[in-house]
């Protein structure tokens, strides 16, 4: 779980201390699931276990805010399909 692991956003402090909505917002998340900054800070995630418990808290985020759920993935579709074609040719 990506969260879980070992690593930084250099941005987070500075846009926490900057926008206090945003601080509010991971500190709130944080709560039930780990909760980081994108980036540069163009949104806010967390890590669920299972589906329903995101769309649990989704429930919870301020009406003023958008929110959505997103399943992740290990290996990026295009470095997958570039692996299947590289295959494909040693095949040939």
């Amino acid at each position: 779980m990506l969260l879980k692991s070992s690593f930084s956003n250099d941005f987070e402090h500075i846009i926490k201390k900057k926008f206090i909505k945003i601080k509010n917002l991971i500190e709130m998340l944080s709560q039930y699931a780990p909760s980081r900054l994108t980036g540069t800070g163009s949104c806010v995630f967390s890590q669920f276990n299972n589906k329903k418990s995101a769309q649990k808290i989704l429930s919870l985020i301020p009406k003023n805010m958008k929110g959505f759920i997103a399943k992740s993935i290990d290996i990026s579709p295009d470095h997958q399909f570039l692996k299947n074609k590289i295959i494909s040719l040693r095949e040939m």
